[in-house]
């Protein structure tokens, strides 16, 4: 299966810089046949919570309670890191470097963003309303390319695990 062929890539990468690495990716109730296999079946260093109500903050301290490392990468289910799986790799190289949150673009399956950051508006009106800037806009982003932002995605976030 191409995830698991990316994330043993990624895993691959990471042990070789002698780092550890445990992915634990928590489901709110998949129902595709392919992901349910991928969830019945052990992978070394991937770790599935199954049945979570959804509910993202609550969820995301329940699988904390899990972490055994100094980084957590917090993913959701539907972010697929197949297609560019040393993305982990280099995440987790800006991460260290700069002692930051790190997020990630993500696109939908057609290339259109469909997040890259959260900023919030200015205008007397509606100050401090978030929006998502580029969304659905063809994607205007090179792998790899770091840029900043107000507020990031939890889909795909990495912090240091004592931060928490």
């Amino acid at each position: 299966m191409v995830i698991l062929q990316g994330f043993d890539l990624a895993l691959r990468d990471f042990e070789a810089r002698g780092i550890q690495l445990e992915l634990i990716v928590g489901d709110t109730g998949s129902t595709d046949p392919r992901t349910l296999r991928l969830m019945d079946n052990q992978h070394p260093g991937l770790t599935f919570v199954r049945d979570l109500k959804y509910h993202f903050s609550r969820n995301n301290n329940q699988l904390f309670g899990l972490v055994k490392y100094a980084t957590t990468l917090f993913l959701n289910n539907d972010v697929l890191i197949g297609r560019e799986p040393l993305a982990l790799a280099r995440a987790y190289d800006v991460h260290r470097e700069a002692a930051e949150i790190v997020s990630a673009v993500l696109d939908f399956p057609d290339g259109n963003t469909q997040h890259r950051g959260v900023e919030f508006l200015r205008s007397p009106e509606h100050f401090g309303l978030p929006f998502h800037p580029g969304a659905r806009d063809p994607r205007q982003h090179n792998i790899g390319a770091e840029s900043e932002s107000s507020a990031v995605t939890g889909a795909f976030l990495m912090v240091d695990s004592a931060l928490l």
